[in-house]
């Protein structure tokens, strides 16, 4: 059952992605020149399909009208190439080989100047945020800024927020394109030590405020705890407790714990500690300690599961570390080596350090070797076109079973070839043990014939990484998508414990809704999970494996809630909790059966396939199982 059941996944992954990688980035496809004169919106997108080789569909109406068009372009992407063409009026939509040209409906957008009340200065830096702050930009040096914001996005106004000034409000009272111009004034007091509201009849600076729920404030020093969240809407010198949520409208210099959530909306200088997400809108100078940890710009040390910066001169220490500017490495590599001659590696973080993901076959009918495994890495740049990279990792290696493990440290000297590839090649160092109790025919021999042997010996490395391949460069993903939708899944699973082997089937309906920046909220998932027949197996001296035990079919029913935090736009990282009602027998060669309520725990990784589809890969505590999900959204409401 397990090798259909992995026959029938890998066939579904090759037709979902087969099709998505053909519609894939169209807009992100570049040229090296592109120019017209005095042509007709038809004549110019005719001319841009025939030279970029694809195809455009819209309704020739919706074509501006009046003089031709006359544009000469170098080194130009499709979709800003369109832009300049066009304008801001139109919408460009990728689907399967071609794109879409629509009249623009779905988003409005702000245009504006900020300057200095007093002065008249233009003003650099300054935060523009709409109502909650589910989008905002920064101005430029010039203090002008552009925001897209959708139609259906609930606000009534924007502000403008800058540290020494007061905060600017201005209204918006219609979802259309429309220009403002905002004046900001100094504050003219200092912000800290007021750390109390004119208004609180408790007035007077103090420091320590404890409230069995939640405290709010316009700024504070000293310490703040509660039993929900402190929110500070200004600056911030001080110890946050909370048992949910922390948040700093301004600027962090001190500690938050929280036990889900931190958010400072700019700088932050010290420690955030959170049991779920740590975000910073502005440099981080301090560590960082969450399951996602996400800063503008990072200066300190982000330890989790998930890392994300815009950009970085710090270390991100975790499984995913993603960094979003040019800086960030997003690579793939094909390289062999003397273990197996075929090998593909994932890297992500930065060259200060990175992690990698690699798997790799001995492609050879009679030494067949497979192999999985992580690692840690750290470049040594040597000018803008050369790096010496080392390397440390631990693999998995399957001959007649995943028992055998390989240990390398590893360095090469990478030199880039062309524009988005570099060669690479160098020593490793290895050290084998060795899992089989007798070598199988038809696999590849270490030359370790005793079982739990070692060897260590000094091999080679060489390959080809595509720097560009996974991420384009200046590439930003968001997920803004701020809806209530409905999706139903089936997944396939089977039991990670080696003794105890056992197939899966799991179906689950799912009630979610966006929420603001790049996460959004799982309400609701009920499950079913039924497990087939298990048999229970044992290793025999032979190194032979025989069955001795077969259990009744189990079938578990789950209610849990959680959180998805997009790192890219379509990669996302998802935790849920929640409870089980689960059958399981009463001992281990009985077959009657016994029900019980357990907590539930589900980190999964996942992938947005379209606008439908989603694939996730996910394990559940209690019958210590892997599920890869495949679901469907059949329902999205208007806003």
């Amino acid at each position: 059952m397990t090798r259909h059941l992995y026959c029938y996944t890998v066939l579904l992954l090759c037709v979902l992605f087969s099709k998505e990688a053909a519609a894939q980035h169209l807009l992100d496809k570049k040229l090296a020149a592109f120019s017209v004169q005095k042509a007709s919106p038809e004549e110019a997108l005719r001319k841009l399909g025939e030279q970029a080789k694809i195809t455009f569909s819209y309704q020739t109406d919706i074509l501006p009208s009046g003089p031709g068009i006359s544009l000469s372009v170098q080194n130009i992407c499709i979709g800003q190439l369109l832009q300049q063409l066009f304008g801001d009026d139109y919408e460009y939509t990728e689907q399967e080989d071609f794109i879409i040209v629509t009249r623009r409906s779905s988003y409005f957008i702000i245009t504006g100047l900020v300057t200095d009340k007093l002065s008249g200065m233009p003003m650099d830096s300054v935060q523009i945020a709409t109502s909650y702050r589910a989008f905002a930009v920064m101005t430029d040096k010039a203090g002008t800024f552009r925001m897209k914001i959708p139609v259906n996005h609930p606000m009534d106004h924007i502000n403008a927020i800058k540290e020494l000034y007061r905060d600017a409000f201005v209204p918006i009272k219609i979802a259309k394109d429309q220009r403002v111009h905002i004046q900001m004034q100094l504050s003219g007091i200092r912000e800290l030590p007021e750390v109390t509201r004119a208004a609180d009849p408790e007035a007077g600076p103090k420091k320590v405020r404890v409230h069995p729920l939640f405290n709010i404030r316009s700024g504070s020093t000293g310490f703040e705890a509660s039993g929900i969240f402190n929110i500070n809407e200004g600056n911030a010198y001080n110890f946050q407790l909370a048992g949910a949520v922390n948040v700093v409208g301004k600027s962090l210099k001190g500690v938050q714990i929280a036990g889900l959530h931190n958010l400072v909306r700019d700088t932050a200088s010290g420690m955030q500690l959170a049991a779920m997400v740590n975000k910073t809108n502005g440099p981080v100078k301090g560590v960082q300690l969450a399951v996602v940890n996400q800063a503008h710009k990072l200066k300190g040390l982000q330890i989790g599961v998930i890392n994300i910066a815009d950009s970085s001169e710090g270390v991100s220490l975790g499984l995913l570390n993603f960094v979003r500017n040019s800086s960030g490495y997003h690579s793939l590599s094909l390289f062999t080596n003397d273990v197996t001659n075929t090998n593909l590696a994932v890297k992500l973080g930065s060259s200060q350090l990175y992690t990698v993901f690699m798997g790799g076959m001995n492609i050879s009918p009679d030494q067949k070797l497979y192999t999985l495994g992580v690692g840690l890495g750290h470049d040594i740049l040597i000018g803008k076109k050369a790096a010496i990279s080392t390397e440390a990792n631990y693999q998995f290696v399957k001959i007649s079973s995943w028992d055998s493990r390989l240990m390398q440290l590893k360095t090469a000297l990478n030199v880039r070839a062309l524009k988005g590839f570099n060669l690479f090649a160098g020593p490793t160092y290895n050290r084998y043990t060795n899992g089989e109790w007798k070598m199988p025919p038809g696999y590849k021999d270490l030359g370790v014939p005793g079982y739990k042997d070692t060897r260590k010996w000094i091999g080679w490395q060489a390959g080809i990484t595509a720097t560009d391949l996974l991420w384009p460069k200046g590439r930003h993903y968001v997920y803004k998508e701020q809806q209530w939708s409905a999706q139903v899944g089936i997944a396939g699973g089977v039991s990670y414990d080696p003794n105890n082997r056992a197939d899966w089937v799991s179906g689950d309906l799912r009630l979610q809704r966006g929420i603001i920046d790049n996460s959004i909220l799982v309400m609701l998932t009920t499950a079913i999970n039924h497990r087939y027949e298990r048999v229970i197996y044992f290793h025999n001296i032979d190194g032979s494996t025989s069955s001795r035990f077969v259990s009744s079919a189990l079938t578990d029913l789950a209610l849990k809630g959680g959180l998805k935090v997009f790192v890219i736009k379509k990669f996302y990282a998802a935790a849920e909790i929640g409870a089980a009602l689960t059958e399981h027998p009463k001992s281990m060669y009985a077959e009657e059966l016994n029900r019980k309520v357990r907590m539930l725990l589900s980190p999964s990784l996942g992938w947005g396939i379209g606008k439908r589809f989603d694939i996730s890969a996910r394990i559940e505590n209690i019958q210590t199982a892997m599920f890869l999900r495949l679901g469907y959204t059949f329902l999205k409401s208007e806003g």
